[in-house]
């Protein structure tokens, strides 16, 4: 491993922390008021550093690293509105609660708005589409600035793995950006993590969600955006299907011969005070199908659950009566364990449901057999 990096130690502390914390993609785009921190990953030895000349493809490479991996991947850029371009793949990453770390080289705060050649108001650029934005000390050696700078920096990789998804680091650089140095008998930057506690549930704390579901008749669990596949959500969503209907959507990641997965036909010309549901619990995030949102609006269930770790409420059916704050597969373990002693009351709604199903399933290969070459074909 190379000790020759960036003369801004703040820099080198930057580059030590995130290998420290584990990071391994650094995609690059290229500039000059990031040179800095260019030339120290690539030279650090810890990083797979990938070059990509435009930022706004640079970002959505980014973007799908990370969302395989489940890792914070970094992205960096030059100053000016270079940043801007990163713009459309962080509002993904934020709606799709994925891992990003944005680094953003900077101007000196003073030649903002004085004509300076590629310099905007960088800080809090993404403000609404970021966990948190963090502006970096300028780049001196003070021990002051580097402990606060330390801080911020582990905070900003802890945060966009806790809260999944992007957090912003602006870091401003004075000339010369190309000076390097031999840190091998300098200490490494004292690291901090964040360490997010699992905790213990018991009946006490969902004693009326218990009754709830075992009074309800009608029951479906809707699927929505989920990244990455979680094949222990799975499993559960398997074992509740015995007792309620599992509607997916294409970009949920969960897939079951005893899952719904094609929503639209199935709910297309039916009797809807037979099909809608008493209890909605809806997981994950933006639902596509414009007819399920229709049906359940104007249909509205008594009860709404929306279990997700998200701090916002999300509301998306106007019937919320309910956020639990809990990793979905927790809350289905929960369920599963308190609840697969009875499975016979759900039995007539699941019936009804497999027979549509059926029907449709029927009817759409019955027309793709009539159905000339054509993409729907293929």
């Amino acid at each position: 491993m190379k000790k020759n990096l960036s003369d801004k130690q703040g820099v080198r502390n930057l580059v030590e922390i995130c290998a420290a914390k584990g990071i391994e993609y650094v995609i690059i785009c290229p500039g000059s008021r990031n040179a800095p921190l260019n030339i120290s990953f690539n030279e650090h030895g810890s990083f797979n550093c990938l070059s990509i000349p435009d930022e706004r493809s640079a970002a959505f490479i980014a973007l799908g690293i990370a969302q395989q991996s489940q890792k914070p991947v970094i992205i960096t850029c030059t100053s000016g509105s270079a940043a801007l371009n990163f713009a459309p793949a962080i509002s993904e990453a934020f709606y799709q609660k994925i891992p990003l770390l944005i680094i953003t080289a900077d101007r000196p705060e003073e030649w903002i708005h004085q004509g300076e050649g590629q310099s905007i108001q960088q800080q809090d650029v993404y403000h609404n589409y970021i966990q948190k934005s963090y502006h970096l000390h300028l780049d001196r050696n003070d021990n002051d600035d580097l402990w606060s700078n330390n801080r911020m920096i582990c905070e900003a990789i802890d945060l966009s793995i806790i809260k999944k998804g992007p957090v912003h680091i602006n870091v401003p650089f004075r000339e010369p950006l190309y000076e390097m140095k031999d840190y091998s008998n300098t200490p490494l930057p004292k690291i901090h993590h964040i360490q997010k506690t699992n905790f213990n549930i018991s009946i006490y704390h969902f004693k009326n969600e218990i009754e709830l579901f075992r009074q309800s008749k009608k029951i479906i669990i809707l699927c929505g955006l989920i990244p990455t596949k979680n094949i222990v959500l799975q499993e559960y969503l398997e074992k509740l299907s015995e007792r309620v209907v599992v509607l997916t959507e294409s970009t949920s990641n969960v897939v079951s011969p005893y899952f719904y997965y094609n929503i639209d036909p199935l709910i297309s010309n039916i009797n809807i005070e037979k099909y809608a549901p008493d209890l909605l619990i809806t997981i994950g995030h933006s639902f596509i199908s414009k007819r399920i949102k229709l049906f359940l609006r104007k249909n509205k269930p008594k009860n709404h659950w929306y279990i997700s770790e998200d701090e916002n409420a999300q509301d998306v059916f106007q019937a919320l009566t309910q956020h639990i704050q809990i990793p979905p597969h927790l809350f289905f373990d929960f369920l599963i364990q308190n609840n697969l002693s009875d499975s016979s009351f759900h039995i007539p709604y699941l019936e009804l449901w497999k027979k549509r199903k059926k029907e449709v399933e029927k009817k759409h290969h019955e027309f793709l057999k009539k159905c000339p070459w054509s993409d729907l074909k293929i």
